[in-house]
């Protein structure tokens, strides 16, 4: 079976290049760096002990069902 594409027809997207997949990880890198600056840690320390916590409680709750 095969496929014919014409000219008006949208063609399929190729994948990404890794040299343009690195390009964008190191733009998202870099405003992502420049957000975090402007945060104090301390305020973060809270939230990600909340985080860890509720995860595992949630994992706890998964083990308990399987066992």
């Amino acid at each position: 079976m095969t496929f014919r594409m014409s000219a008006e027809s949208q063609t399929l997207p190729c994948s990404r290049s890794l040299a343009d997949i690195r390009a964008e990880q190191s733009d998202h890198l870099d405003r992502l760096r420049s957000r975090l600056s402007d945060v104090n840690m301390k305020d973060l320390v809270p939230l990600l002990v909340a985080r860890q916590v509720l995860r595992s409680h949630e994992m706890g709750a998964v083990y308990s069902k399987v066992r």
